[in-house]
């Protein structure tokens, strides 16, 4: 039975020494030396078959052993051959041989390497030539039913992949839930001149859903979907999770991360997982709400990722400024039930509440964290819906918006309702239900926002009146 190779962790990248060649050298001696050390003197070496056959190597600890052993028991055994080594020998064989070879075979070498060369030339003409590159490079795509398929820029198909279940096609096409991520997009991950495509399976049956990389010649890349158990309180939420979307941020060789979001299909955990280029899991943050937007953004210099989510502690919404680099750990919350036991240490840089207003629970709506948009000076303005209506005659429908902006030390500087949020309110529809109409008392429903100060909810501290932004300033920050 052919030897295991040794677990990863048990021997150092020093100790181990790869291939016959790496073996002589450490021991000063050729290869055919060390082979005949192998069977006569038991010099040992390890072997681990493959299916092309087997890898062979040795450890510096055990050679050194085994030659200690040889010094003491046989005096100096391993000087033979009249003082020469075999070495020395092989030396003098392999240049004898080779002369003789080359002489029988000039020609047999010319063809050789006239046909090297041509290779080279054809296989770099078609690497470096942009136009036959492109000819194989997929420029977008199309679903129609269970299968996707990709074509280059010239219309021509180029692969398709085809699934056991049929795709929801408006869900690449438009957004159809309260989730503000990707469900598919064509990115150069590696950087190389060519694309690779991202999909979240949306149409797959409710436990399968999961995000899938093809290559750009239609191969997998990987295909993740969380599957372990997660507890809070004194509840196991087991999977399935379901892949809900993902967004793609730009690394500083050109290369991309990938950040995807995942729910749980019946109670209220989420996580982000931060992927690198190849699908391997780097960062993990558990919310205890579902996240529906997530956003790059820089505060003094540092980067971060912006989480908007559900907070199901308080029924309202969350913002979490995670570190870019290690953005793991979990979403504080002070009642056990909402308190992740078993995620990853670690906590946010900064957590927001934002509250619950009577929009929302007159008419028994989730507010939902709609958009996060980062501005160049460094502030961050986070919009918040609390309920939606269709207004009768008109195109919708419209959402009752809160806006929230954090300045460069993530100190809150504004809070206001937006328009539709009072358009919405003063609607004699929906007014017969509140019972009165917009005003003061509608403004201060927006507050306090809360913040995690590490052992419990506080107020967040919000900057002075002459420090806060202007009505025209915060207009301008708006999204048309």
């Amino acid at each position: 039975m052919a030897e295991q190779a040794p677990r990863p962790g048990t021997t150092s990248n020093h100790d181990r020494l790869n291939g016959w060649k790496e073996i002589a050298v450490c021991l000063g001696r050729g290869v055919r030396t060390v082979q005949r050390w192998e069977r006569e003197l038991g010099l040992p070496i390890h072997r681990v078959r493959i299916e092309t056959g087997e890898v062979v190597y040795a450890l510096r600890t055990e050679l050194d052993q085994w030659q200690a052993r040889q010094e003491i028991q046989r005096g100096n055994p391993l000087d033979r051959n009249g003082g020469h080594d075999d070495k020395d020998i092989e030396a003098t064989e392999r240049v004898d041989v080779k002369e003789n070879w080359r002489k029988r075979h000039r020609g047999i070498i010319a063809l050789a390497i006239a046909v090297v060369v041509l290779s080279v030339v054809v296989w770099g003409t078609w690497h470096w030539n942009p136009l036959q590159r492109a000819d194989r490079n997929p420029a977008f795509w199309t679903i129609e039913g269970d299968t996707v398929q990709l074509f280059n820029e010239r219309g021509e198909k180029l692969w398709e992949h085809r699934f056991p279940f049929a795709l929801s096609a408006d869900t690449y096409t438009k957004h159809t839930s309260l989730f503000r991520l990707l469900s598919i997009a064509l990115e150069d991950l590696d950087h190389d001149g060519e694309k690779e495509l991202l999909l979240v399976t949306w149409g797959d049956s409710q436990f399968a859903r999961r995000l899938i990389c093809f290559n750009s010649d239609g191969s997998v890349r990987f295909d993740v979907q969380p599957n372990r158990s997660i507890r809070y309180g004194e509840t196991n939420e087991n999977p399935p999770f379901l892949m809900t979307g993902f967004m793609l941020t730009a690394e500083p060789d050109g290369t991309s991360t990938i950040w995807t979001a995942a729910v749980h299909n019946y109670e209220f955990p989420s996580v982000l997982w931060k992927l690198d280029r190849y699908g391997k899991v780097t960062g993990e943050y558990w919310s205890n709400g579902h996240i529906n937007v997530i956003q790059e953004s820089r505060f003094n210099g540092r980067s971060v990722i912006l989480v908007g989510a559900m907070d199901n502690e308080r029924v309202a919404t969350s913002l979490a400024v995670l570190d870019y680099e290690n953005p793991s750990g979990f979403a504080p919350a002070e009642n056990p039930k909402y308190r992740c036991e078993n995620c990853p240490q670690g906590s946010p840089l900064a957590f927001f509440i934002f509250p619950r207003t009577e929009m929302s629970r007159r008419f028994e709506t989730r507010p939902v964290v709609s958009q996060i948009r980062a501005q160049p000076d460094g502030r961050v303005t986070v919009t918040v819906v609390q309920m939606t209506h269709q207004l009768r005659g008109e195109v919708g429908p419209y959402g009752a918006d809160v806006w929230y902006t954090l300045d460069q030390r993530l100190l809150l500087a504004e809070a206001e309702s937006g328009d539709m949020y009072r358009r919405l309110h003063s609607y004699p529809e929906l007014m017969s239900q509140l019972k009165h109409a917009f005003g003061p008392k509608c403004e201060d429903e927006i507050l306090p926002v809360l913040s995690w100060n590490g052992a419990k909810f506080v107020k967040a501290h919000r900057v002075t009146t002459a420090q806060t932004l202007s009505k025209k300033t915060l207009a301008q920050t708006r999204t048309p």
